[in-house]
């Protein structure tokens, strides 16, 4: 008995010691005592940049309003209908990866995911994820669960696929994150966090609108567009129509329920809180956040890397950016700029799109506009001036854009 009695202590005392620990490692950010009266400039985001130019061909023409991701070796770049892949260094184009198309091999949309092996991962409707190699290839696919609607958003962690069941208007779905094998065989799941918000009475619909680019409402998480519905009695229901809830950092995996003010890690198919957005409103009740208050603060877009994590909040209907130093504990406010000065290299008068900002590990990935360069063309025949980099005299007003990769390095 007292054997017993001493292994229940020791159980409660070690439980107890994880909770304070993870308490402990848990991230804070005070939102209601945030200023803006500091502006990004680039060298927030680190120390170096480099200036990779994308090849321009007619198989590979970037159209409005490109996705970019980083990878080891390669620049990902995704528009509505296609998907490319570009040399890192060079900016050489290497390949496209799949097509929109009804036929076998077709995905329904550009969104895509990347294992740890580097394989694409494209949805087809209505359960099905299509593999892609980084040759353009397709290798495989995988029947996903559809229970009440399919997953909109993966990660992966080893072997296991982790997919997240995004509330949708009146479904009711039990599960929020899905654990799936290689085969897309469900091994475990986490319910849901938030209730899905109730269907809008026809009658107390005000107005029903679709903004295709809501960044300067939204910031980044309008990028994709924002269906806004008008409610007389509860407000606006805010749906995003691409929101990333999950992404890999550290060799971890970290999930976020739109709007909220928590980012878990996921350990053991279970949530650690990771950092916490403190606001002046309670975001943990029934899905709050879906029905706006114009008074409330809450988090809109969350992107990390390994040196630090940048968000972005809605205050007033007022779009903020927000940038949190790990290292320092140090977090810097600003009024949201889709453009944000190069200081890097101060003798190029250089403006980086914040708005199509991306991260991987230690870097972060700016698209910098062919057309917006101050006087490009100018530049492009005044090859006498020094200061000009090379990679700015070849270009003109309809090439690809360049990418700018900010690291610490």
């Amino acid at each position: 008995m007292n054997k017993l009695l001493l292994i229940w202590i020791v159980v409660l005392l070690t439980s107890c010691i994880t909770n304070q620990e993870n308490a402990r490692d848990t991230l804070f950010v005070n939102l209601t005592d945030a200023t803006d009266s500091q502006s990004l400039k680039l060298s927030d985001f680190g120390n170096t940049v480099r200036y990779v130019p994308l090849e321009t061909n007619k198989v590979c023409l970037i159209g409005d309003n490109p996705h970019i991701a980083l990878l080891k070796d390669k620049i990902v770049l995704s528009t509505t209908d296609q998907c490319f892949l570009f040399h890192k260094q060079t900016g050489k184009y290497i390949c496209s990866i799949g097509h929109i198309g009804d036929d076998p091999s077709g995905y329904s949309s550009t969104n895509y995911w990347i294992d740890d092996a580097g394989l694409f991962y494209f949805f087809r409707a209505p359960d099905q994820l299509l593999k892609y190699n980084q040759k353009g290839e397709m290798t495989g696919k995988i029947q996903i669960p559809h229970i009440p609607a399919a997953p909109d958003f993966f990660a992966f962690s080893d072997s296991t696929i982790i997919a997240h069941c995004n509330s949708s208007i009146g479904l009711e779905s039990s599960n929020s994150l899905l654990f799936l094998n290689s085969f897309g065989e469900k091994l475990d799941s986490i319910p849901n966090l938030l209730k899905s918000p109730s269907i809008p009475s026809p009658d107390n619909i005000s107005s029903l609108s679709i903004i295709k680019r809501g960044a300067g409402f939204f910031g980044n998480l309008g990028r994709r567009g924002v269906m806004i519905i008008k409610d007389k009695e509860q407000g606006e229901l805010l749906l995003p129509l691409y929101n990333p809830s999950l992404w890999s950092s550290e060799n971890e995996v970290r999930f976020r329920e739109t709007f909220t003010d928590t980012i878990y890690t996921i350990k053991n198919r279970k949530l650690y809180p990771y950092m916490v957005f403190h606001t002046d409103t309670d975001h943990s009740s029934a899905n709050p956040l879906w029905y706006s208050n114009p008074q409330s603060i809450y988090v809109a877009y969350v992107l990390e890397n390994t040196h630090s994590v940048f968000f972005q909040y809605v205050k007033n209907k007022q779009v903020y950016n927000g940038l949190y130093n790990k290292e320092t504990q140090q977090t810097k406010f600003a009024k949201c700029q889709q453009f944000i000065v190069d200081d890097l290299t101060s003798e190029q008068e250089l403006k980086v799109d914040l708005s199509a900002l991306c991260s991987y590990k230690g870097e972060y990935g700016f698209i910098l506009e062919a057309a917006s360069i101050p006087d490009a063309s100018q530049k492009q025949s005044d090859n006498k001036n020094e200061n000009i980099p090379h990679w700015m005299s070849q270009l003109d007003e309809d090439a690809n854009p360049v990418i700018a990769i900010v690291s610490d390095k």
